[in-house]
């Protein structure tokens, strides 16, 4: 009984992820509470992930994809006042989760919100220092010409940072998410792997590779 429960969900799963691979869509807005969830969060540690950045406080961040603030918050609390997130989501319920965390930080000097999606935002080319692309890249449908707006947007010596969960129906396999973003002119600075998700450095400028960020080959 339970290997044929295993089997079924296991089932299930592959169908969502070949669905999801043909047709790529954004995380079912329905669905939002799993992203607060006491096992995700666990697992993924926003607070341990956002250290692997390299955040400075007078950054300009733009997070693609904030859902419900998962890394916004974590994300904001290294900045000063000086520095900024734009925060893009094409999603009102899931976007107006992570404003609602920011405004009872008292960080809502730091966080700018666009409800649209990358093309439409009136983001102007070099002006972010860091890109965060949290289990979103995988829900693109067109993600080259995504990647090329991002690559136009960042700063000459930025970097991208990708993190992607086993979990997500959608998630984008590392070798394949390098193969997109090098693809778009960004160039792989290293990952680390877990069972549960994988995070991954990537640089716009090959000179302003940062041996000492704590993020290495493996």
């Amino acid at each position: 009984m339970l290997m044929r429960l295993v089997g079924l969900v296991f089932g299930l799963y592959l169908g969502m992820r070949l669905h999801w691979f043909q047709e790529p869509r954004p995380f079912p807005r329905q669905l939002a509470a799993l992203l607060q969830g006491t096992a995700r969060l666990r697992y993924l540690d926003p607070e341990g992930l956002v250290d692997l950045f390299g955040v400075t406080p007078d950054m300009t961040i733009l997070e693609l994809g904030c859902g419900t603030g998962t890394l916004t918050l974590p994300l904001a609390q290294r900045l000063h006042d000086s520095g900024q997130i734009l925060a893009l989501d094409i999603q009102s319920t899931l976007a107006e989760q992570a404003r609602s965390r920011i405004v009872e930080a008292g960080l809502e000097a730091r966080v700018c919100f666009f409800l649209t999606d990358l093309h439409s935002a009136p983001l102007s080319p070099h002006t972010t220092d860091l890109i965060v692309l949290g289990s979103v890249l995988g829900e693109i449908p067109d993600r080259h010409a995504c990647l090329t707006r991002l690559f136009e947007i960042a700063k000459p010596d930025s970097r991208l940072v990708i993190y992607d969960e086993v979990l997500n129906p959608a998630t984008m396999p590392p070798a394949m998410a390098r193969m997109h973003l090098h693809a778009a002119g960004f160039r792989f600075g290293g990952q680390i792997r877990k069972l549960t998700h994988y995070v991954a450095m990537y640089y716009k400028d090959a000179v302003a590779f940062d041996p000492d960020l704590p993020i290495g080959s493996s």
